[in-house]
């Protein structure tokens, strides 16, 4: 007698599923890059869309292209580590969804952290109890300093690699002081480029913007971000759970990295409220840690409870996306 199918698994497991979700989202993408384009005449339109070429739309291709690097580096991460136990390209599909239309789809600096964190999680990853880890250590934590020069509260991230370290048996003092040398060495060369055009205000900036800004801003907490947050929360929460219920049946190697999965989504939340001005860059990362999880839940479980919960959050996400869009047009017009 064969097993009754539920459309959740349907969808985790088609082979079409991941396809269509990218050629929409491209389809989404190109669609948005061209908006700005209002006029009829000729002549008014060939100009626009000159501009939009030199301007908007190289910005908005940029974005598009760091967000295929983002997937292409969870699909490395994914199979270099086989973090969820079955075939499987939903944890893909999440992140794309999510990442195409709950973010712009433009240049930002949130564009560039989010591959850094990839990078530096690569790295950390083949640190699992490795005998000679100093070398990834210091790779990984390169890419968090880099990052750091773009968007300084990235080094609050540094205790939690630390951490998981230690979770992954790989924490000594030879690996912490790598750790530290990866993290200094993009601001040695910044404080050498500052020194020689004597313009050490460029190499101070990154230090002063470590504060936190009181009073807190919450200026950019809509109510459109605010509900985004609480579904990818949402999400995160049933994933998260769901790893932690069945874990016994994911070998050792892959609980820890699942742990640390769970861990950067509690560590980015922290952030979250602790500096709220930064949501719009502290998101898209929370977006990232979300989709293992939620891959992990989605792709494994297939009883009529996990069922009705797919259903919901199809239910919820169309209609998150349909208040986006009428926000959005209702601002445009």
């Amino acid at each position: 007698m064969t097993r009754k199918r539920y459309i959740q698994e349907m969808i985790t497991t088609g082979r079409l599923t991941l396809p269509v979700v990218i050629i929409v989202i491209s389809l989404l993408w190109l669609i948005g890059s061209f908006s700005s384009i209002k006029g009829v005449d000729s002549n008014v339109f060939w100009n626009e869309l000159l501009e939009i070429l030199q301007g908007s739309f190289l910005r908005n291709l940029s974005g598009y292209i760091l967000l295929g690097v983002a997937t292409i580096q969870l699909l490395i991460l994914h199979n270099t580590f086989a973090l969820i136990r079955t075939h499987t390209n939903f944890y893909l599909t999440l992140f794309i969804l999510f990442a195409g239309l709950l973010l712009p789809q433009t240049l930002n600096v949130a564009s560039i952290i989010v591959p850094c964190l990839l990078l530096a999680t690569h790295n950390l990853f083949k640190t699992y109890q490795l005998q000679q880890p100093v070398g990834y250590v210091f790779q990984s934590f390169l890419f968090i300093g880099l990052g750091s020069i773009l968007f300084p509260p990235l080094l609050y991230y540094v205790p939690f690699l630390y951490g998981s370290l230690g979770s992954f048996r790989s924490l000594t003092w030879r690996t912490f002081f790598a750790g530290l040398l990866g993290i200094c060495l993009p601001y040695w060369i910044l404080f050498a480029y500052a020194a020689c055009t004597e313009n050490m205000e460029l190499f101070y900036a990154p230090f002063l913007k470590l504060a936190p800004e009181l009073p807190f801003r919450f200026e950019e907490w809509t109510l459109s971000s605010i509900l985004s947050l609480s579904y990818i929360l949402l999400i995160t929460i049933a994933g998260s759970l769901h790893c932690l219920v069945n874990n016994y049946e994911d070998k050792i190697r892959t609980r820890a990295f699942l742990s640390y999965f769970i861990i950067l989504q509690i560590w980015t939340l922290l952030l979250i409220f602790g500096l709220p001005q930064h949501l719009n860059i502290l998101f898209p990362i929370l977006i990232t840690g979300c989709c293992i999880p939620g891959g992990h839940l989605f792709a494994l479980s297939h009883t009529k409870t996990s069922n009705l919960f797919f259903i919901i959050c199809v239910i919820l996400f169309i209609a998150l996306i349909s208040y986006n869009i009428w926000m959005y047009m209702h601002n445009i017009y």
